[in-house]
């Protein structure tokens, strides 16, 4: 039958068009020769995987040159309904989290004694904290972590296609992972101690504190390649964060698996540990807590400097929750490592690469959002903002 069209947009590299609440197409506008991965990977979860929590596909528009390989210009799928993205919930949560600190004014959960193979610090979070977060939400970010998990064993799940299929970590391999991770702190490093004199006083002591943790940050990375971590690389989703969920109410449905626009397509489509997906939407969650601090307008300016701690505490004990209930999900898959250890210190380093590229990213586009990284590192060396290291161990 006829459907009625309309456009929803453009983005960076891509736009969309809607038909009668039914399907959405989207027109590729950054076009390279090879497969979209957007294309490929959603069309083996729909067809192959059977994997539901994305839009299924229906279609796709391809050009093939005489002799050439073929151009992926535009893909078709279902429409969800939905109440928005995952960035959208998470800010309008964060928003009422504070307003009840600032009502309550509750007590600072504190430090037990901890293990080293936690990704955050343990903490007794106590009832309190957990009803000011509101269940409901807890409740979301632990289904979000599920879902996740059965993205990745769906993506590991096509053992025959060696597009597909996954690949046995490598000691090269992860040499590769640390060297991407020493230049990104290097790059971040070096432009922070070149735009510091122009960072607020604020920002300015944080950006020191990060900048005199340059051997701790080295570290952290060098820790991936120490030893052989026995895992297996996948294709993953690329891009993964906040913004690439729709929430449909109860559940969520993860979209645009394009990758990172900027790269070459050829980049896009590798192998990579699936711990990568699950840095970025890590450092998403602390990049919502700060942003929504900033951008509620019920929040006055003098508060703002007392909930900086709560909105790292918010992060953190949703980071928690959302890791837990992912390898409680994929418990038993190798693509992850099975070593507690292993695990933390690849995914610490992951979560470097995120906030370092983050601080570069910052500098360039929004100078004022650099405070957010910045206290981000920090929380992933497990250095309070006073300078004081809670363990060396860390």
């Amino acid at each position: 039958g006829d459907y009625e069209s309309r456009l929803l947009g453009a983005e960076q590299s891509n736009t969309s068009f809607l038909y009668d609440e039914a399907f959405i197409l989207k027109l590729y506008r950054k076009i390279e020769t090879g497969n979209n991965p957007d294309a490929e990977l959603v069309r083996m979860l729909t067809e192959k995987a059977r994997f539901p929590n994305v839009p299924g596909f229906a279609g796709s528009l391809e050009f093939k040159h005489s002799g050439k390989r073929k151009v992926d210009l535009a893909i078709l799928q279902q429409f969800v309904p939905n109440q928005g993205d995952g960035w959208s919930l998470a800010v309008n949560q964060t928003g009422r989290f504070f307003e009840r600190i600032i009502t309550q004014q509750p007590i600072v959960p504190e430090l037990v004694s901890e293990s080293t193979d936690d990704i955050f610090p343990a903490r007794n979070w106590g009832t309190g904290f957990v009803d000011m977060l509101g269940d409901f939400f807890a409740e979301l970010i632990t289904i979000l972590g599920q879902r996740t998990g059965e993205m990745h064993r769906a993506l590991a799940s096509n053992k025959k296609d060696r597009e597909f299929s996954p690949e046995k970590f490598s000691l090269l391999y992860q040499r590769s992972v640390y060297q991407s991770i020493r230049t990104q702190i290097r790059q971040s490093l070096r432009l922070l101690d070149k735009r510091r004199r122009y960072l607020s006083a604020d920002a300015r002591k944080l950006a020191d504190q990060v900048l005199d943790s340059h051997s701790k940050l080295l570290r952290v990375a060098s820790s991936v390649s120490s030893k052989k971590i026995d895992a297996r690389k996948i294709r993953t989703h690329g891009d993964y964060h906040l913004g690439q969920v729709l929430f449909t109410g109860k559940d969520f449905t993860i979209i645009d698996f394009e990758g990172e626009p900027a790269h070459p397509i050829s980049e896009r489509r590798i192998k990579r540990s699936p711990l990568r997906d699950l840095a970025g939407m890590v450092r998403s969650f602390h990049y919502a807590a700060h942003a929504g601090l900033l951008q509620s307008p019920s929040i006055r300016p003098e508060d703002r400097e007392d909930l900086v701690p709560w909105a790292d505490l918010w992060s953190e004990y949703l980071g928690n929750l959302y890791i837990d209930a992912y390898r409680e999900t994929v418990s038993g898959e190798d693509f992850i490592p099975r070593n507690a250890e292993d695990f933390r210190n690849l995914f610490k380093g992951f979560l470097l690469e995120k906030a370092t590229y983050e601080i570069g990213y910052e500098l360039n586009n929004r100078p004022d959002w650099v405070m957010i990284p910045l206290t981000g590192v920090l929380q992933i060396l497990d250095v309070t903002t006073t300078g004081t290291t809670r363990s060396e161990t860390q």
